[in-house]
């Protein structure tokens, strides 16, 4: 958590969900909207935690069994350190969180601002054209999920399927209730 320098009531919180760590330039980027009266809240997903790179990133940010999204917000929301109204931003990797998050319609949830995201990984960043993206993928995993077994995971589902589905927000849109930005 961060929180402008000085007391003051509850705030509205910002929420940053970071696939590259609490600590990613992109995620501090935010810290300057303390000075507009939010406290910002930076979470790293799964994946970072995972040392030896075997969590598939996004596994666990969605609409699923488990929603750590919602789950964040929820208990965001309900926290002594917020006014209970909590926002999402990022771009890229952090917009994908928020994309998945969104149909999970968690109660503190007010707004969203993503930039950059892909709503669909299969068809928009994976395999674009039905082509595996191999240079793309490699990076982003090598970024992500480093070991050999998430690479095959992903290369082993070269055709869209319901393992995709997850990952996949364009069939849950009508199900999303949270006003978002899109950039």
């Amino acid at each position: 958590f961060y929180f402008p320098h000085k007391e003051t009531e509850k705030l509205p919180c910002l929420l940053v969900r970071s696939p590259a760590g609490r600590t990613n330039p992109y995620a501090l980027m935010f810290l300057p909207l303390l000075n507009e009266g939010y406290c910002i809240a930076i979470q790293e997903t799964r994946s970072v935690k995972d040392t030896e790179g075997k969590t598939l990133p996004y596994s666990s940010d969605g609409w699923g069994k488990e929603q750590d999204g919602y789950d964040t917000i929820q208990y965001l929301a309900k926290s002594s350190y917020t006014n209970g109204k909590i926002g999402t931003i990022g771009a890229s990797a952090m917009g994908i969180t928020q994309l998945l998050t969104a149909p999970t319609n968690p109660s503190g949830l007010q707004a969203q601002h993503i930039s950059f995201a892909t709503s669909d990984l299969f068809n928009h960043a994976l395999y674009e054209g039905g082509e595996l993206c191999k240079d793309q993928v490699e990076k982003w995993l090598g970024l992500y999920a480093s070991h050999p077994d998430v690479y095959g995971i992903v290369c082993s589902q070269s055709s869209y399927n319901p393992f995709w589905d997850t990952y996949n927000m364009l069939p849950q849109a009508s199900n999303c209730r949270t006003p978002a930005i899109h950039v």
